[in-house]
């Protein structure tokens, strides 16, 4: 096949570390003022915030205080290269690094949402004196966009908490760049808000290089930061296409769990009853969590799968449904070698490599599909 129309992984001059340095120091040392205390909350390593590079910019004011990082896990791994996540300035001092653990840590309770859900944090947030939060927004298939708010609700919840506020992605308006009325984003801002703390926000927009920033309160930040995600995230195109091949990168290729949302990040590009091949390596296959992947088998109605989870939800079932909904009227193929070659699961196929195919010439390829997104 080939292709009508490429979208590349976005080519845009990164911000100098003199331009880092002016957005950022001016309001982050207004904010330190007599800070006694900070925890810094930062993203883990399936995220491809440039943590280190913004930690070597505050590194003379952090290093002169009583710190600590609180790793926002959620419910992923807690395994990482520390020198990649902190940089090597920080890495030694392990002591000073917890990974948040969403089941076994000690929480406290903020109180409950409008949409009902308890909200229990990490109870590290209660011991210090202010919050320094780093992460990056890009799109989100049902919380819209990353970054903000999500260092709080999902990233240092405990895990009921992230289960009632995952389940909101069931909803029709829990979708991708969508804030407006998304009851994920309404919830988890809903938490961060009901938080009483001095908090400074750092929010990059970019991949492996920084392309813009914010800085400043958490929800001032996450708005600009938003703003300009839109700019260098979402391409909107002049019409659907037949084929959309999807090429997913690190350290979003490594599961098809996280590979999975290149589909939902472009799936708006293909026509009703479409292919969509989706390339990545899935090193370690599905993923730890393959109840999804479980329930896709069980359940080959969508109606019945929708009615199941919504009675019976467990936390990633919501990716079971978006995958359901969409293999109703268009085919899934996914190109990897890590992958059992077959499946069960109707109008989805699995191969090691690429097929030979029809000379197609509808097709658009997405380069890095994982954070470039369609609308």
């Amino acid at each position: 096949m080939s292709a009508e129309m490429v979208i590349p992984a976005r080519q845009q001059k990164p911000l100098s570390t003199q331009q880092l340095q002016q957005q950022i120091l001016p309001k982050w040392e207004k904010f330190l003022g007599n800070c006694s205390s900070l925890l810094i909350i930062i993203n883990d390593s399936t995220r491809t915030t440039p943590t280190a590079q913004i930690l070597q910019i505050l590194l003379p004011y952090i290093k002169l205080l009583n710190y600590q990082f609180l790793v926002a896990t959620g419910t992923h791994s807690t395994q990482a290269d520390l020198t990649k996540l902190v940089g090597k300035d920080f890495a030694p001092n392990r002591n000073r690094i917890h990974f948040h653990d969403a089941l076994r840590d000690d929480m406290f309770y903020l109180g409950k949402t409008s949409l009902g859900t308890e909200v229990y944090l990490n109870k590290l947030i209660q011991k210090f004196d202010k919050i320094l939060v780093i992460g990056s927004v890009e799109p989100h298939y049902f919380a819209a966009f990353t970054g903000g708010r999500k260092a709080f609700l999902p990233g240092t919840a405990a895990y009921s908490s992230i289960q009632q506020n995952h389940k909101l992605a069931l909803h029709p308006q829990a979708k991708l760049a969508n804030l407006s009325a998304n009851p994920v984003h309404t919830d988890m801002s809903q938490a961060a808000q009901m938080l009483q703390k001095d908090i400074f926000s750092i929010q990059t927009v970019g991949t492996d290089k920084i392309l813009a920033v914010a800085s400043g309160n958490l929800q001032d930040s996450f708005e600009k930061a938003v703003a300009a995600a839109r700019k260098i995230f979402l391409t909107k195109l002049p019409h659907q296409f037949s084929v959309v091949v999807a090429k997913v990168n690190p350290p979003f290729s490594h599961t098809f769990y996280q590979a999975h949302k290149a589909l939902e990040n472009c799936k708006q590009a293909l026509k009703p009853n479409g292919t969509f091949i989706l390339e990545a390596s899935c090193r370690d296959g599905v993923g730890k969590n393959d109840r999804f992947w479980q329930l896709l088998h069980k359940f080959p109605d969508h109606k019945q799968l929708l009615v199941n989870c919504s009675q019976n939800y467990v936390l990633g079932d919501h990716k079971a449904v978006k995958i359901s909904e969409f293999l109703q009227n268009n085919h899934l193929w996914i190109i990897s070698k890590n992958m059992k070659p077959s499946s069960k699961i109707k109008n989805l196929r699995i191969f090691p490599k690429l097929p030979q195919t029809s000379k197609e010439t509808n097709v658009l390829i997405v380069k890095n599909a994982a954070l470039q997104a369609i609308i």
